[in-house]
């Protein structure tokens, strides 16, 4: 078990506030595509492939730790005006269950609904010609955690890491404290044109403080 809070970015039900807590061998990969009329959202996340002898994959009624599948995302997209569901798969590859899903939106704001439905961990808005999409991945209290939590944490996502991109001309992105001062993270890149924020899943994980992203373009 990890102790510490860690808030879902998708409101998919209980997917990844699930996952970060129960299940080690877990990353994500999301890129978000602004355009003219909206927004497209393509999803990638893998999680050990073990997982798949204690539930079927049949839309997370009997396991709800385990990845949604497709009619969850559809039931979703139902739910929320403005979403479209346009492509899912889901297959084992190597040691993972590897599922991809693409989304598209009408809006941004649509987008930001369907990241967080309680309207609390990520927003967007716009001011004289800038816009500024904020999410937060992680929230976590107390002291920073010590070089024994952060080896266990670090050894239990090896090869898992946490990839946030959006493309838009003249993007770029920022890691937070959420409260708008920049902050470093061991492990982290962060590059421009196209904006992205990549870094493995124990370091973020066993930061200790919060991790937030302010996407501008």
């Amino acid at each position: 078990m990890i102790y510490m809070k860690v808030r879902k970015i998708f409101s998919v039900p209980a997917l990844f506030l699930s996952l970060l807590f129960f299940v080690s061998c877990f990353g994500f990969d999301a890129e978000i595509e602004i355009r003219e009329n909206g927004a497209v959202l393509n999803l990638e996340y893998r999680v050990s492939s073990r997982l798949e002898e204690t539930g079927k994959l049949d839309g997370n009624e009997q396991w709800p730790m385990l990845p949604a599948g497709r009619r969850d995302f559809e039931r979703t997209a139902a739910r929320l005006k403005g979403t479209h569901l346009k492509s899912f798969s889901s297959k084992i590859t190597g040691n993972d269950l590897v599922t991809r899903v693409s989304l598209e939106f009408d809006s941004i704001e649509t987008l930001v609904s369907f990241l967080d439905a309680a309207g609390e961990d990520v927003s967007y808005t716009t001011a004289n010609g800038k816009n500024v999409l904020s999410m937060t991945l992680l929230r976590a209290g107390g002291a920073p955690r010590g070089g024994e939590d952060r080896s266990f944490i670090t050894a239990a996502f090896e090869g898992y890491a946490a990839v946030i991109s959006l493309k838009s001309p003249g993007a770029a992105v920022v890691p937070t404290d959420g409260g708008g001062k920049r902050i470093d993270i061991p492990g982290a890149s962060v590059t421009g044109g196209g904006a992205s924020f990549s870094v493995p899943m124990g370091d973020l994980l066993s930061f200790g403080a919060p991790v937030a992203l302010e996407f501008t373009w």
